[in-house]
């Protein structure tokens, strides 16, 4: 039987910088690809061009609408067996697709593929699939707790990815756009087992451009897919499945905003504060209270540069 093909999907906004290092680290596999495809989508910074300097399929968009549409794009105009992602800020080590590849081979029910990856930039460690290697397994309920599949080293079928129509539709990914991953995850995982290795072979960088550098934004879109998984299950009468969701929708909201408070984060109150009223299970008391964070935050956001100006009056003298 012939070893399946395999389309690199690459989207790009504005990431010129990094985009050559991608693509060459993608070039370099001991696995090669079938097709390497990039889709900018509407960068203002020359990324098409260093794009049009490799040999690979581009594909520029004139607007900019967001890395699950580039990629759903990217996914329609793909020939191969197999999808795998890269974002265009990572690196692959050069075994990276051989690895994932054979998982899949190996493993013929499972829809998902994936690895581990090294951390680089602003920080370092590693990070390892949040479930046992070498067998296709069912990952949903550890898909509840954190997310434990680093995105740039995932492999998919192709025809599993298009029963599922892909990454979020426009209309969706205003609710979990900083989450695609982990809601394209979500639904996979509903029917499909994945299968991992723990060994690493992805480069994962973090820099202070990066889009999902928000995290309070990720974790409100997680909650949000959570919340749409849930409903699913609610509608399908699986109400057991329905309330594990509700549980770890409303676990990860109540950790959060008491991270938010404790930071005496703005942003990360206004973001996940209103969430209270939609996170099914919440006592009166925390949805009462998020009303009270809501209120508090012109105080705190007046709070920074008082603090800031006390700070600096206490300061000692340059000189005596």
């Amino acid at each position: 039987m012939a070893e399946p093909s395999i389309s690199v999907i690459v989207p790009c906004y504005n990431g010129a910088r990094y985009l050559g290092e991608a693509i060459e680290s993608v070039l370099a596999q001991t696995h090669p690809p079938l097709e390497i495809i990039v889709v900018d989508d509407g960068s203002s910074d020359g990324s098409p061009e260093v794009a049009k300097s490799y040999p690979v399929r581009l594909i520029a968009l004139e607007k900019n609408a967001g890395a699950a549409n580039a990629r759903n794009i990217g996914i329609r105009a793909a020939t191969g067996d197999l999808i795998a992602t890269l974002d265009s800020d990572d690196v692959w080590l050069p075994h990276h697709c051989e690895t994932v590849a054979a998982l899949l081979i190996d493993h013929p029910s499972a829809a998902v593929g994936c690895s581990g990856v090294e951390l680089f930039g602003n920080s370092a460690g590693q990070l390892i699939p949040g479930f046992p290697p070498g067998a296709a397994l069912p990952v949903l309920r550890a898909l509840l707790g954190k997310c434990p599949i680093p995105h740039s080293t995932t492999m998919f079928r192709r025809e599993r990815l298009l029963e599922m129509g892909g990454y979020a539709t426009p209309d969706r990914a205003l609710r979990v756009g900083f989450s695609e991953d982990y809601d394209l995850f979500l639904r996979l995982a509903q029917n499909h087992p994945f299968v991992c290795s723990h060994d690493v072979t992805v480069k994962y960088r973090l820099h202070a451009g990066q889009i999902s550098s928000g995290i309070e934004r990720i974790v409100a879109s997680a909650i949000f897919a959570r919340l749409d998984l849930m409903e699913r299950f609610a509608s399908a009468g699986e109400t057991i499945l329905a309330e594990a969701v509700a549980e770890s929708a409303r676990r990860q909201w109540q950790e959060s905003i008491i991270d938010a408070r404790r930071a005496r984060s703005t942003r990360g109150l206004r973001t996940l504060a209103p969430l209270a009223q939609l996170v099914p299970g919440l006592g009166w008391w925390e949805r009462f209270s998020a009303r009270l964070s809501l209120a508090a935050i012109p105080l705190l956001a007046l709070g920074d540069p008082l603090r800031q100006r006390v700070s600096r009056s206490i300061q000692a003298p340059d000189h005596v």
